[in-house]
């Protein structure tokens, strides 16, 4: 395994030829290379629990095997990711710090909290009396010094913690972390000690789950990560050729430069949506992993579905009346999902831009169609979700939406008429972005497609807005619709003699 790891690590060092395969490959590796320990344990507690009887000391060591086999998996990928170019370093970009943090911090850790671990849940297994059981609360005791001191060292400054874009870590949440997961494990272990064994126990595998959680959704957003930085580079690249081959052809025929249209996304807005797609997106799989790893110790969490704020009536599949509550959960995930899809509808265009369109039969003016209609679409689709969550129901909002309607159709007839008209431009698409047109008297390069106007540049470098609709319903001439090569006629008097 290390030799295949290191031969995919040597793909991509020639960014010409660094793909996501590579990747996925060494990711594969790295899977495969961590599975044999997890995987002869669980056959050995399989076999411990098939030979002895429940209740006997064999069947509880082999179920207690079993729980440790999620993780062991967890320090193996990690400790096969760190490896000398491997997954972390040559495809994720871990610093060496990091890496060298991760190999010494969680093997000693491992080698302390995984056989503690057994020892916990064999006697939570075997269910003697927890609080005479003096091994389980010196195992416990032992895990959680392991830990404190671990989380101690690896959130040290410029360690594990750090922005790979600013090189700088958070330093107020660093600390705060850095004092609180310590203190939060020598709690247990206190708890432990006293007497409290099953709490302390309970805490501990929660403990455990939430690290097999941060590393599947560190690895998960590094992927991620590596995935968009391929598509920026391969969109950087495309951007240099294009525009050498553009300079080539403008020098050929004496011409200037034609001005940027807003279609093409500057690389530092792509590097700055992305990335904060990646931000909400660990967020969010943070918050939802904790959460269900912590639901069941903290019974708080469970009740706030319990907690009604309002109610409203909606109706049922049999036609009665139903008075339903909007309860603090459903609040809170509709802020959530309020929230998801205004980051989605901001950062969009970036996304678009490296992950789905950055192919070389994919213009410019058809991602800028598409990046428009998928940001209305999160829009709408967000919003109903959200306003759903609080109890707005489409049949409650369907006749205010009808009546609306009415009202924008009569009050407001010019700004709906140019609104539907912009959806039909970027669905029929008579012209693209880039493309030299006529309309009445006015000609120029579209530069910008919105719902209400188009914004032109004519030949004078003027920016001229000119609403929808007259696209519609007049008379609109493409210079380059389907072709760029065209007549132009030039009129030249001459005298008769």
């Amino acid at each position: 395994a290390p030799r295949h790891i290191e031969l995919h690590a040597a793909a991509t060092r020639q960014v010409r030829d660094d793909t996501c395969e590579a990747t996925a490959r060494a990711l594969g590796w790295t899977l495969l290379a961590a599975l044999p320990g997890p995987v002869a344990l669980a056959l050995f507690g399989a076999l411990l629990q098939s030979v002895g009887t429940p209740g006997r000391y064999s069947d509880s060591l082999g179920r207690a095997l079993a729980t440790l086999v999620a993780p062991l998996l967890a320090v193996q990928v990690l400790r096969w990711s760190a490896i000398e170019h491997g997954l972390g370093q040559a495809h994720l970009r871990w610093s060496a710090e990091r890496r060298a943090t991760l190999r010494r911090a969680v093997g000693r850790a491992a080698a302390i909290v995984l056989p503690a671990y057994v020892v916990t849940s064999r006697a939570f297994i075997r269910n003697p009396e927890l609080p005479h059981d003096v091994q389980a609360r010196m195992a416990v005791g032992a895990a959680c010094g392991a830990l404190a001191w671990t989380f101690w060292r690896v959130l040290d400054a410029g360690r594990v913690w750090v922005d790979r874009s600013t090189g700088t870590t958070p330093l107020t949440l660093r600390a705060l972390l850095r004092v609180g997961l310590p203190g939060l494990v020598l709690v247990v272990a206190l708890l432990a000690l006293s007497g409290y064994v099953y709490s302390a126990g309970v805490l501990m595998q929660s403990l455990l789950a939430s690290f097999d959680v941060v590393v599947a959704v560190a690895l998960a957003e590094g992927l991620l990560s590596r995935w968009l930085l391929l598509g920026q580079q391969r969109l950087s690249l495309r951007r240099l050729e294009e525009r050498r081959a553009a300079q080539a052809q403008l020098a050929q025929a004496g011409a200037d430069a034609p001005p940027e249209s807003e279609s093409d996304i500057s690389l530092e807005r792509v590097d700055a949506q992305t990335r904060s797609l990646l931000r909400a997106l660990r967020l969010t799989l943070l918050v939802v992993g904790l959460g269900w790893v912590w639901a069941s110790v903290l019974p708080a969490v469970g009740r706030l579905d319990e907690i009604a704020l309002w109610h409203f009536v909606e109706t049922g599949e049999d036609g009665a009346m139903v008075r339903s509550a909007v309860t603090l959960m459903g609040a809170l995930l509709a802020a959530l999902v309020l929230a998801l899809t205004t980051i989605g509808a901001r950062n969009v265009p970036g996304l678009v831009e490296i992950v789905l369109l950055s192919g070389r039969f994919v213009d410019a003016a058809s991602r800028y169609a598409i990046t428009s209609l998928l940001r209305y679409a999160i829009v709408i689709a967000g919003t109903l979700v959200g306003l759903s969550l609080l109890g707005l129901r489409w049949s409650q909002l369907q006749w205010l939406a009808a009546a609306l309607t009415v009202g924008l159709g009569f009050g407001l007839q010019e700004i709906f008429a140019n609104f539907v008209s912009g959806l039909i431009l970027l669905f029929e698409r008579p012209f693209r972005v880039g493309d030299v047109i006529t309309v009445g008297d006015l000609s120029g390069r579209v530069t910008r497609i919105r719902t209400r106007a188009t914004t032109i540049v004519d030949f004078d470098n003027k920016e001229i807005v000119v609403p929808n609709k007259n696209f519609i319903t007049g008379q609109l001439v493409n210079w380059t619709l389907s072709d760029t090569t065209t007549r132009v006629t030039i009129r030249v008097g001459v005298a008769y003699g």
